[in-house]
């Protein structure tokens, strides 16, 4: 039974957004136009079954084109850690330097 966009929650919305997007991308990819795939905050609305998906679909991403993932969630770099091939998982942390009444 088809669906309008409407009738889905938020998560859902937002995962298939984010679907529709890597496979426009994917059409697009030639290899004089490779350019990273920047995402910020593209879990928020999703659990952790959900964030580990992401994660699976963008490590077969990256089998192409590097893939930067911004987040200030912790639990997201653990169920990273614990979902993405540790060969090509690079998780760097900046310092905590703002809001320190400096």
């Amino acid at each position: 039974k088809a669906v309008g966009i409407g009738a889905l929650s938020e998560g859902t919305g937002d995962q298939l957004h984010l679907a529709l997007r890597l496979a426009a991308l994917e059409v697009q990819r030639k290899p004089e136009r490779m350019m990273p795939l920047v995402l910020d905050d593209v879990f928020i609305t999703s659990d952790d079954a959900r964030a580990a998906n992401i994660f699976r679909a963008l490590e077969k991403f990256s089998g192409h084109a590097q893939v930067l993932v911004f987040t200030h969630h912790q639990h997201l770099v653990d169920i990273a850690s614990r979902t993405v091939t540790p060969a090509l998982l690079r998780v760097h942390q900046l310092p905590e330097v703002f809001g320190r009444g400096s």
